[in-house]
Formats: C-alpha cells, sequence, structure tokens
C-alpha cells in the first residue's frame, strides 16, 4: 500500500508540473486504498482476471520473455530543484528496482537526460544478463536522442561517452510512453 501511495503521490504531482490541477487529498487516499487493494488481487489470483481488469494496466505494456523494462521520469520545480526516478519491472511486470536523486537544475529536458545518464549508477549484474533492455520514458525528444545514439552505436560504432554503460547489455531499446 505504501508503494501504491508513492505512486498516486507522485502522479499527482506530476499532473501539477505539467499545469493541470491536483487531486483532492481524500481521493488520493481513496484511490490508494483501491488500487493497492485490486493490484493485491490481480497478482495473486490472476486466474480470476476479466476484461476490466486487464484494461486496468493497459498504458503499460510487458516487455518481451526475459527482458526488462526500465521507466524514468523527470521533475523541476520552481525553485530548481530537479528530480529523477525510474523503476526496473521484469516481463512479467514485476517489481525489480526502484531508483531516483536530485539535482539543482533549470531545464527539464537536461534533468530527463540525466536519468538516462544516471542509470549507469545504478547497473546490476543481473541487468546485463537480461536478454534485452527496453528503456521508456514521456519526453519525446529525449527518447529520440537515445535512439539516434544507440543507431549511431549500432552503425558505425560510436556512441557519447555518457552512454557507453549501455553497450554493456544484450540488446538495448527505446520507447516513448503514451
Amino acid at each position: 500500500m505504501y508503494c501504491t501511495a508513492v505512486f498516486i503521490a507522485w502522479k499527482n504531482r506530476c499532473k501539477l508540473v505539467h499545469g493541470k490541477s491536483e487531486e483532492y487529498v481524500f481521493f488520493m487516499a481513496a484511490n490508494t486504498v483501491s488500487l493497492a487493494t485490486i493490484s493485491n488481487f490481480i497478482v495473486t489470483h490472476p486466474e480470476n482476471w476479466d476484461t476490466n481488469q486487464l484494461k486496468l494496466f493497459s498504458s503499460w505494456c510487458l516487455p518481451p520473455t526475459g527482458w526488462i523494462k526500465i521507466n524514468i521520469d523527470a521533475s523541476l520545480k520552481s525553485n530548481y530543484l530537479a528530480v529523477i526516478g525510474g523503476i526496473i519491472k521484469d516481463n512479467k511486470g514485476g517489481f525489480l528496482l526502484a531508483f531516483g536523486h536530485h539535482y539543482l537544475h533549470w531545464d527539464i529536458a537536461h534533468v530527463e537526460l540525466l536519468a538516462i545518464y544516471y542509470l549507469k549508477n545504478i547497473l546490476k549484474e543481473w541487468m546485463l544478463e537480461a536478454q534485452g533492455v527496453i528503456i521508456e520514458g514521456d519526453n519525446s525528444n529525449i527518447i529520440k536522442e537515445l535512439q539516434v545514439n544507440l543507431k549511431n552505436w549500432k552503425k558505425h560504432g560510436r556512441i557519447k561517452k555518457e552512454l557507453a554503460f549501455i553497450q554493456d547489455f544484450n540488446q538495448i531499446s527505446s520507447e516513448k510512453i503514451c
């Protein structure tokens, strides 16, 4: 339930950062209890899934078997406090690792790029043993930048120094979250 509350608070903060109105605390509390209950039910009893329950998770796609998915995001407050974070899940949607870090910065696009660069700080041996890794984020310009670097690496064997760590993965892909 704690993780669900943190997730809902984070989503609420994202609404504020992107100019949308925040939810009331009571609404957030109700959603936390509801989602935590539903999540536990679905994970514990997958044979009881029905069509409506499957739609709850339609915005996030599982990676292929043997792959892991790293979802990154960033937030920037008006006082220039920037926070990056991410979550890593396996091909069954299971939680593997979460991370976060803060900076002082003024450019949200650069902070989103720092989130990708920060991945080298959290690398674990088991990540390198995965068949592949998908890096996913919501900033299309940063994902395009990553894709250009991946293509340049595959085609010419050259890559930015800050992204050199991705050469350690068996396979890597990137995509924008819808």
